[in-house]
């Protein structure tokens, strides 16, 4: 008798014995996960029609079951000898067919770490993740056993990452405890270690911000006195201690870190644009240069996909996110703009760069030259054209982001090419599909570029 082979852990398949990928719509799929859960004694006709149809009258209900197992078991093809069919239960010839979720639970309980890095090889994602139906029974039912399954993953890799030693395995089991336990501090202050120990400083420090972030978000509360006093000695380490100053730009400086009311943390590409510095010898022409600020900052504001920071709100933010040398700017942002301008007799020239907060790198500078007439002009035309190369800049610098973060998740790596499916077809309805889908691949990987690059085009 032939086999089968089904995956419950992340995206739902079944497979023939050999490997084969077995073609069975949505809802036969689901018959089968839900038979493969309930174990050799299958379920009564009336379960399945609970769970599956619960939408409908009994008499259509059990018409649907009864086509879905005729359905199925011609699908199946040379493997229908697995579905067990009784007058009054359904169920799965147990010897002939493999289930990853009941796999990974034998082997997670083992004390051999050979077997459970086997098990923890086997998670993929939670038990049906994506699989959503309108039937309350369903979900109810499928929940309690998807969190122990969860909860076994989780203390899992907790148990892995006290194991790891070296500094790029530490990240690896780190940030996969944190993509199902996304507050797990323990995690976090793994992650700022390693980053450390490898003298990343910066990536460390932005750890504790993500951090911080998370369990503000997750928990209302802020981070633990170890996490804190981590930060502090990463710190400490990366530059000398200064007292808290302002800088000439106006930016303000923490040197550490002590305690903060809870935020809301961004997940839009943010900016900030300084005020432009007026270099001319006329200290009358201050009101030039606040204006070019201003407008410039009106025109970023119409993009919905970017987060444009004023200077004014800088200070209420409370995030140390931006990491410039030896200071910590007061803002949550991925870029900052500054500039100048200058009046000298019958010429005017304004300067404008733009730097990426991670790298601390120019990714984009210019000078326009023009001869004063109409202020208001110039301001308009000039602004256009800053606002529009600022764009461009930050959707390229979006997708070389892009290929320096892949994923290693199977699910996020499924959703994105679904998506990218969808996004193609260019209709109203497939945009909306492929940002769900986008949206999606973000959950089972909250690092993954591609997601956040494509998730905001389709938006």
């Amino acid at each position: 008798m032939h086999s089968l082979r089904i995956r419950l852990l992340g995206m739902l398949s079944v497979a023939s014995g050999g490997g084969a990928e077995i073609t069975l719509t949505r809802k036969h799929k689901l018959l089968l996960a839900v038979l493969a859960l309930a174990g050799p004694d299958g379920l009564s006709r009336e379960k399945l029609v609970e769970l599956l149809w619960q939408d409908r009258s009994e008499e259509q209900a059990r018409a649907s079951l009864r086509q879905a197992l005729a359905a199925t078991g011609k699908a199946l093809g040379s493997c229908r000898q697995c579905l067990r069919a009784e007058p009054d239960r359904i169920a799965l010839n147990a010897p002939t067919v493999e289930v990853d979720a009941h796999e990974f639970e034998a082997l997670a309980g083992s004390e051999a770490a050979e077997d459970r890095d086997r098990a923890l090889a086997l998670y993929l994602g939670d038990l049906l993740d994506g699989v959503r139906l309108k039937e309350d029974a369903f979900e109810a039912w499928l929940r309690p056993t998807r969190e122990r399954l969860r909860e076994k993953a989780i203390a899992l890799l907790g148990r892995r990452l006290e194991a790891a030693r070296e500094g790029t395995q530490v990240v690896d089991v780190a940030g996969r405890l944190l993509a199902f336990e996304p507050a797990n501090e323990a995690a976090h202050r793994a992650l700022m270690r390693a980053y450390a120990s490898q003298g990343r400083e910066t990536a460390a420090l932005k750890q504790f911000l993500v951090c911080r972030d998370l369990l503000s978000r997750e928990l209302g509360i802020g981070p633990s006195g170890d996490t804190i006093a981590l930060y502090n000695e990463i710190r400490r380490r990366r530059s000398p201690v200064e007292k808290p100053t302002r800088g000439d730009e106006g930016m303000a400086i923490a040197p550490v870190v002590q305690a903060e009311a809870p935020w809301q943390p961004m997940t839009k590409p943010t900016i900030t644009v300084m005020p432009f510095e007026n270099l001319s010898e006329d200290p009358g022409q201050d009101y030039f240069a606040a204006g070019i600020t201003n407008d410039i900052v009106s025109a970023l504001l119409r993009h919905r996909w970017l987060t444009v920071i004023g200077v004014s709100n800088m200070l209420d933010i409370g995030r140390y996110s931006m990491i410039l040398g030896d200071r910590i700017v007061e803002a949550n942002v991925d870029y900052l703009v500054t500039g100048s301008v200058r009046k000298a007799g019958n010429r005017l020239r304004i300067n404008v760069q733009m730097l990426d907060a991670d790298s601390n790198e120019h990714i984009w500078s210019e000078n326009y030259d023009r001869r004063p007439g109409d202020v208001f002009e110039i301001q308009d035309q000039i602004t256009g054209m800053i606002a529009g190369h600022i764009d461009v800049e930050i959707n390229a610098n979006e997708r070389r982001r892009v290929l320096l973060k892949s994923t290693q998740s199977l699910g996020a790596w499924e959703c994105y090419h679904l998506g990218m499916a969808h996004f193609f077809r260019f209709s109203r309805d497939d945009f909306r599909a492929a940002q769900r889908l986008f949206a999606r691949s973000l959950e089972f990987d909250p690092e993954f570029g591609e997601g956040h690059a494509w998730g905001h085009t389709s938006a």
